[in-house]
C-alpha cells in the first residue's frame, strides 16, 4: 500500500496507519518511487479439490454452476471429474512478495475430494464476493477479514450469535408495532 504521509497539524505527527505503512515498506526495501509498483505475490498454498460427482444428467440438464467447470465430451455426453483449484481460504496476509530478499518459496499442496453441495456453496460465496468487489461494495480487506472470523471462531458461538439476533429483531419489531398501536 501507498502512505498518504499525511501530518496532524496540531502536532506535526504522521498518522499510525502511514508509520505502519512505511514501516512494512522498509522491512520490505520498497522506496517512495516503488510504492506504485505492482509486486508479484506468491501463493504459499495449492490446494486441489476433486468434487465428488455422481450424477447422471440428462442433456442440456447441468445446472450452469456445475457447467462451467466441467469439461463434456460433445459425442458421448460424459463428462471429466470436475477439479477445482480452491484459492478460497487463502487471505492476502499470508501471500509472500516476491522480490529479491527472497531465499525460499514455501509451498503446501493439498488434494482432497469434496462434496457437490460443499463445493457449490463455496463457488456461490466466491461468486458474491467478486460481485461484490466489482461494484466497490467490499475490498479485500473487508473479505479477508469475514473470512477470519469464520475461521477462527467457534461455530455454535456464530449460530448462537446470529439467533440471538434475530431474536432481538423480532422483539423490537413487536416493540415498534405495541408503540404504533
Amino acid at each position: 500500500p501507498k502512505a498518504k504521509r499525511t501530518q496532524n497539524l496540531l502536532s506535526g505527527e504522521m498518522s499510525e496507519k502511514d508509520k505502519e505503512i512505511l514501516a512494512q515498506n522498509a522491512k520490505l526495501n520498497v522506496t517512495e518511487d516503488q510504492e506504485d509498483e505492482i509486486v508479484p505475490m506468491w501463493k504459499p498454498e495449492l490446494s486441489f479439490h476433486l468434487v465428488n460427482e455422481g450424477s447422471v444428467f440428462p442433456r442440456g440438464g447441468v445446472p450452469q454452476q456445475m457447467l462451467d467447470h466441467m469439461d463434456i465430451c460433445p459425442d458421448t455426453g460424459r463428462y471429466w471429474p470436475i477439479v477445482h483449484m480452491n484459492e478460497f481460504w487463502l487471505m492476502r496476509h499470508r501471500m509472500l512478495p516476491v522480490n529479491g530478499t527472497l531465499e525460499e518459496l514455501p509451498l503446501k499442496l493439498s488434494f482432497t475430494v469434496s462434496d457437490r453441495i460443499k463445493w457449490l456453496m463455496v463457488q456461490q460465496w466466491d461468486t458474491s464476493m467478486e460481485q461484490q468487489r466489482s461494484m466497490g461494495t467490499s475490498s479485500d480487506k473487508d473479505q479477508d477479514e469475514m473470512k477470519r472470523i469464520f475461521l477462527e471462531s467457534n461455530p455454535y458461538l456464530l449460530g448462537l450469535t446470529a439467533a440471538v439476533s434475530i431474536l432481538h429483531s423480532v422483539f423490537d419489531f413487536l416493540a415498534f408495532k405495541n408503540d404504533i398501536s
